[in-house]
């Protein structure tokens, strides 16, 4: 599924990139020592930004994959989990309907 969202290197994880080595610019320029729990709070506002609804829209669309309508661009195959997965998952989840696993990422798109 990582090459349907490709598009997110168009803008997102530049931007956060950016925003990440900013924060950690001003933190050492003030001779801040920074710690692994100091990380996300250091972070939070720079991935915020960088993942903000309309920074995700502009990534699809400035790849060309825009409007975005429903499931259709990618095609609700190329979303499913694969067998392999889904039965490395256990619990017989291999033979869930597949339109059952992509059910809420639909309805929740239409919203």
């Amino acid at each position: 599924c990582s090459h349907i969202l490709q598009p997110l290197n168009i803008s997102c994880f530049g931007i956060l990139k950016k925003g990440i080595q900013k924060a950690l610019t001003g933190a050492i320029s003030a001779c801040q020592i920074i710690t692994r729990s100091d990380v996300p709070a250091l972070i939070k506002d720079a991935w915020q930004f960088a993942f903000a609804p309309e920074k995700i829209v502009a990534s699809f669309r400035d790849a060309g994959i825009s409007p975005l309508t429903g499931l259709s661009a990618a095609g609700r195959e190329k979303l499913s989990p694969s067998l392999a997965i889904m039965a490395a998952a256990g619990n017989n989840s291999a033979q869930l309907d597949q339109s059952e696993l992509l059910g809420s990422a639909v309805r929740h798109e239409a919203k």
